[in-house]
């Protein structure tokens, strides 16, 4: 096991920088996306309830563990950002008084603004870095962690943390992304997420295989003309555009790849060619590389939690090929009301649950609900 680990210091502002900048989003993602989100609701509720709304989640908690306990007197959230899902809480009437806790001091001070705009004066926040910082003990009623776990490294320092700060019988709450770290997914499941793409009508996904250049491709210009070449004209070289500020030998070697490119997109039938090569890759670099937090031991979380607390329950619910497949363009042009599109929708959750029920992919997301046992009488 990793102990008393942290971030670089420039990793650690990757991070806080990543998320100061990082603001509310009003396209729709895997999470927003309706069928989805009745999707993953009918795995944790075992309810096929359609049209679910964004607090489905919150409601099953309180119906399954905090029916008679709310409103808890102290709630800590952790890697509460701006504060969103605290606000949630609030409004169903889940604690008296509530502390939320980041790393990102942009995140916090929005936080502190929403709250007081919506009148909730029992919100608190602070900036903390929960890799290393120490939480109160025996202070709080619940704590709950809505998808900030994956990005911590010292993974048992915070645990150990959040059973101490936990009163007897207190509750751990986590919303999480469960899956391999940094997305670093076996090939395995790389082609199965590939099969599965090749099932969406290209009305419904922005990736092809004429556009699609691997991610060990994509790190030079030189790199990439090659592959262009030994894709042998099947992708489009014109869509790549020449910046101005490249040296004289990279325009050089672009356009003469351009050429060749061109002639032998004339002189083939793509019409009649049988597609279904790759279109589908993830690189754990870029992952890391665009935020070194990004499930970082994300596959650890579960064990390291079940090691602390005895009492834990997992609540799987899946994404492990629809959180890969599905892009804007499914999550726009998707109609509720064609029977194509809902049947479409069905047959990859389908292939999705038997893939993970063989054994073949992992589940991706889960819920997790701890409980600190009962004071001992000495």
């Amino acid at each position: 096991m990793k102990k008393n680990i942290n971030l670089n210091k420039e990793e650690k502002e990757k991070v806080i920088n990543q998320w100061n900048n990082s603001g509310f989003s009003t396209s729709l993602d895997l999470y927003s996306f309706q069928p989805s989100r009745d999707y993953f609701s009918s795995l944790v509720t075992k309810n096929k309830e359609e049209n679910v709304d964004s607090n489905w989640f919150e409601k099953w908690i309180i119906d399954t563990y905090l029916k008679n306990k709310i409103p808890v007197k102290n709630c800590l959230t952790l890697c509460c950002g701006h504060g969103e899902r605290d606000r949630r809480l609030a409004r169903m009437g889940v604690f008296q008084h509530c502390l939320g806790l980041d790393i990102s001091p942009h995140a916090i001070e929005n936080a502190k603004k929403s709250a007081s705009v919506e009148g909730y004066s029992n919100i608190l926040y602070e900036v903390s870095d929960l890799n290393v910082d120490h939480l109160k003990e025996n202070s709080y009623d619940l704590v709950y962690v809505g998808g900030g776990m994956h990005h911590i490294l010292n993974l048992e320092h915070l645990v150990d943390q959040i059973y101490k700060s936990l009163k007897p019988r207190g509750l751990l709450v986590c919303d999480e992304y469960v899956g391999p770290a940094y997305n670093n997914l076996t090939n395995r499941h790389r082609e199965i997420i590939n099969s599965s793409i090749h099932l969406i009508p290209k009305r419904l996904r922005n990736v092809s295989e004429e556009n699609f250049i691997p991610n060990f491709w994509k790190k030079s210009i030189i790199r990439t003309a090659f592959f262009l070449l030994y894709k042998l004209g099947s992708i489009n070289i014109g869509n790549y555009k020449v910046s101005p500020n490249w040296p004289s030998y990279k325009k050089w070697i672009f356009r003469i790849g351009g050429n060749i490119n061109s002639l032998l997109s004339r002189i083939r039938n793509h019409s009649n060619r049988f597609k279904y090569g790759q279109l589908f890759d993830i690189s754990p670099e870029r992952v890391k590389a665009g935020d070194p937090s990004e499930g970082i031991r994300s596959d650890e979380i579960i064990p390291i939690i079940k090691q602390k607390f005895e009492d834990t329950k997992v609540h799987y619910y899946n994404g492990s090929i629809i959180g890969y497949a599905l892009d804007e363009k499914f999550f726009s042009n998707y109609n509720t009301n064609s029977k194509k599109d809902r049947l479409l929708f069905d047959l990859l959750i389908d292939i999705e649950k038997k893939m993970i029920e063989i054994g073949e992919i992992p589940s991706n997301h889960a819920i997790i609900v701890s409980q600190k046992p009962k004071k001992l009488i000495s």
